[in-house]
């Protein structure tokens, strides 16, 4: 396994930490709450991210890149580490996919699918907004 040192502040109610992971003395890792909060501004419903693509959120149909660095294979990974519960992870190292929801206080409720596309971790966030909008 990784001997990776991680911030576990992480808590599904709770606020989330930038998602730092130190291996090998390198700190990788990207601020996931600020990508989820640029989504939301922008009045997003989906969140993409892959490794060496810059994040891209859905508004109105129509993709949008983000102002955030292109996450690395790495990023991805600490992100995963930090987000997923222990049989999420599980799950995850059986199946190469996993689904599941969760909040982060004051900001937002999501769905999220993770999986492996060309060998590295893909992720995928739908906004669950809080107050349904009228039509």
């Amino acid at each position: 396994m990784h001997n990776w040192l991680i911030n576990n502040a992480f808590a599904v109610t709770g606020g989330m930490p930038p998602f730092r992971l130190v291996a090998k003395g390198k700190v990788y890792g990207m601020n996931i709450k600020s990508i989820l909060e640029a989504m939301i501004a922008k009045g997003g419903s989906d969140l993409h991210l892959k490794a060496g693509l810059p994040p891209v959120t859905r508004v109105d149909g129509k993709l949008i890149h983000l102002d955030f660095d292109r996450p690395t294979p790495k990023d991805m990974e600490a992100v995963a580490e930090q987000i997923l519960t222990p049989p999420q992870k599980d799950r995850f190292k059986n199946t190469r996919e996993v689904d599941f929801a969760f909040g982060v206080s004051g900001l937002a409720r999501c769905r999220a699918n993770f999986y492996v596309q060309r060998g590295s971790i893909a992720m995928v966030f739908r906004h669950v907004p809080v107050e349904i909008k009228s039509v």
